[in-house]
């Protein structure tokens, strides 16, 4: 406990000013959690940092503890409240001081935290707390590890260069120093450092079959049955300045027939050689399968030569298949996976 305070009011002191200029500029707070690092940041408030802070309450999602008072501060609600809480006493400050807690919970609550727009502060893991350091090094900033509710997966670098890429529900790209780069659409993180180049793309159904039925030939797949995905797109993406055509083919979840094997083909063709993609072929069992498409074209490595990331939406399956491919000599290889 002495840890606690000693490391609280260093955190709280924020220089002497005139108790006119205290009042002025006093930051409402919520606090997350009703534990003892609670109580003692509570005490630190009330006792000495009183005209520095204002608690506007606390949050715990045991329900039967609404409006319970810890040193004169109601419980005001559970994590779905802090939004709605936040707005209406115009929080600037969340202290989220619950350090025995699963990272997958964490994570939710800190994602509802980042919605507010409020200054996050976190009290770490206690595997973290029992390292013998001062609390002061351990009370830090929300770290993209907070988010995932795990460590980062970092990859081999001879396949994407200087970048590590992450998936956790959605894609996260960071360069060697950790911090992740911004793209609103599949690639996603919390604040950007470098610029990445994204083609614009246009799909386009498919009206010349010559090549998708070579490959559905050379797969001894049938070339009269209804195709549930017929598509293409045209794009350089090695920046030859000529252009690749993608293929997107797939008997998925049929309306009409009930075709014997399911099958999901994705190929590039240039100069008339064709590039295999992605391929899957198994017995029909009804919904089983799913519908190809890219989602991001996207130059991850900076290499002037772009990757794509290659979806399938499955029925009735909220996330679909993700795959961020790569070409290299002359054959695609998936960089990661959700899969």
């Amino acid at each position: 406990i002495i840890g606690y305070r000693v490391f609280i009011r260093l955190i709280l002191n924020e220089g002497t000013t005139s108790r006119r200029e205290r009042e002025d500029t006093r930051k409402n707070v919520l606090v997350i959690g009703a534990g003892e690092a609670t109580k003692v940041l509570l005490t630190t408030i009330k006792n000495s940092m009183k005209d520095t802070y204002k608690v506007v309450g606390l949050i715990d999602d045991n329900e039967n503890k609404l409006n319970y008072a810890i040193s004169g501060n109601k419980i005001l609600g559970t994590r779905y409240d802090i939004p709605r809480i936040c707005k209406e006493n115009n929080v600037e400050v969340i202290f989220f001081t619950i350090s025995n807690i699963s990272p997958d919970d964490r994570r939710k609550i800190l994602e509802i935290c980042q919605e507010t727009g409020c200054k996050v502060r976190i009290l770490p893991g206690t595997k973290e707390l029992i390292k013998d350091k001062p609390l002061i090094q351990s009370f830090r900033d929300v770290q993209i590890e907070d988010l995932l509710g795990r460590d980062p997966i970092k990859l081999d670098n001879k396949n994407i260069g200087k970048y590590n890429v992450v998936y956790d529900n959605k894609w996260y790209i960071f360069d060697s120093k950790r911090k992740p780069y911004n793209y609103d659409g599949t690639f996603l993180a919390y604040r950007a450092n470098y610029d990445m180049k994204v083609q614009d793309f246009t799909k386009e159904s498919i009206t010349d079959f010559t090549y998708v039925n070579k490959v559905l030939k050379e797969n001894n797949l049938s070339l009269n049955q209804e195709l549930t995905v017929s598509n293409y797109i045209k794009t350089d993406i090695d920046n030859d300045n000529q252009e690749e055509t993608f293929y997107f083919i797939s008997n998925a979840f049929p309306m009409e027939t009930a075709p014997k094997n399911i099958f999901i083909i994705v190929f590039m063709e240039k100069n008339d050689i064709i590039y295999p993609i992605y391929k899957s072929i198994e017995q029909n069992k009804g919904l089983n399968g799913c519908k190809p498409y890219i989602s991001a074209i996207i130059d991850v490595d900076e290499d002037n030569k772009y990757e794509f990331v290659l979806s399938c939406s499955k029925y009735s399956v909220e996330t679909p298949i993700d795959m961020l491919y790569k070409l290299k000599n002359k054959e695609f290889r998936i960089i990661v996976s959700n899969q």
